[in-house]
């Protein structure tokens, strides 16, 4: 009797091995997406969560379900070969919905690992009534933008992530506008070109990926508005992106960040007051109070008439590096005058630091 049941035993661990072996596993490329700011007055905008089944058995979504109804999802619904990829489209119905909102997605599938829940957040700013004050930009031709700039505090260098900009027609015909990103390997646009009837709006989706971006550190580029195929390339036309690209520490382990270097700064704001003409030198100092070597990776002066010296580019655990600071004279300016730097490092809790600074000339 022991013998038998040793067997069957033996035979259901054995299936069970076999069924773990085989089996499906889903794998999201990123489980959250941040639309940013919405105009209302473009009703819809949507994401796409891309996934890719890392098991060996074909990988099946029963269901996709949203917390609410102002969300709605669309999926592969053809099972998913072992190695391709599949994805998730969420829509988010932004018309009527003025104001913050974060929403959860919940994805069933065959996978292993059971559920996962996928996020989406953002702003809708609210439909205002006159549109020549909510798109202030004037692109030429009656073509308007809501914005003449995008900005990215923090990007990973892996990392993508998506800006909507948003286009009203103001004349009184049908335009067809394009975005020409110049084959820029920073940004790219998801739409290439859009139709606007007289008194509506489109949208552009834009993605800045952090893999295209040629260092770390503060990365300028842009792009075109075009109408009607003219490809004019003029200021007018002209879109500028701006993001801080940072170094990606997802995948430290517990251990790594216990070993991390911590970047510990003196002070983050100087006030220069009034120099009269005087050269007036400030210190910052920066300690490593971590356990293993702290990298500046750059250092950004965002007004030039602040200047920093000195430093180093490694800090041995710790050690201290120490900067002075600045301001020049400049007869053609007077008043306050403001202005920053950025010091981006290898301390993964926190690679972007600003150390503000102020002066009365």
């Amino acid at each position: 009797m022991k013998k038998l049941l040793s067997i069957v035993y033996g035979l259901l661990l054995a299936t069970t091995l076999l069924l773990a072996e085989n089996s499906a596993k889903i794998s999201f490329e990123t489980k959250e997406h941040n639309f940013g700011t919405i105009p209302e007055e473009i009703g819809n905008a949507s994401c796409e969560f891309i996934f890719m089944n890392v098991g060996n058995a074909p990988l099946v979504l029963n269901k996709v379900t949203a917390s609410c109804g102002c969300t709605t999802p669309t999926w592969t619904k053809e099972p998913v070969a072992p190695g391709k990829t599949g994805k998730v489209v969420v829509t988010y119905k932004a018309q009527g919905r003025p104001g913050a909102f974060h929403k959860s997605i919940t994805v069933y599938s065959n996978s292993k690992d059971g559920a996962e829940m996928l996020l989406i957040r953002g702003e809708v700013t609210p439909r205002s009534k006159n549109p020549e004050v909510a798109y202030p930009y004037d692109l030429g031709d009656g073509i308007k933008a809501n914005k003449r700039e995008i900005k990215i505090s923090a990007l990973k260098d892996n990392e993508i992530k998506k800006e909507i900009i948003s286009i009203y027609n103001s004349g009184k015909s049908e335009v067809e506008v394009k975005c020409n990103t110049h084959n820029s390997k920073f940004i790219s646009c998801k739409e290439n070109s859009l139709k606007i009837m007289p008194r509506e709006f489109g949208q552009f989706t834009i993605e800045v990926n952090g893999k295209g971006a040629p260092d770390l550190g503060r990365i300028k580029d842009y792009f075109y508005i075009n109408v009607n195929n003219d490809n004019k390339q003029t200021e007018t036309r002209r879109i500028n992106v701006v993001a801080t690209v940072t170094e990606n520490f997802d995948g430290l382990s517990k251990s790594d960040w216990e070993k991390a270097p911590i970047a510990s700064f003196s002070d983050v704001l100087f006030n220069f007051g009034n120099p009269n003409g005087k050269k007036i030198t400030s210190k910052l100092e920066i300690k490593n109070v971590g356990k293993s070597t702290l990298k500046i990776r750059k250092v950004i002066v965002e007004n030039n008439l602040f200047v920093i010296s000195g430093g180093k580019e490694s800090i041995k655990p710790g050690g201290t590096a120490t900067y002075s600071i600045h301001v020049k004279e400049d007869k053609k300016i007077t008043g306050n005058v403001t202005g920053a730097i950025v010091f981006i490092t290898n301390d993964p809790s926190a690679p972007i630091r600003t150390v503000k600074l102020v002066a009365h000339l």
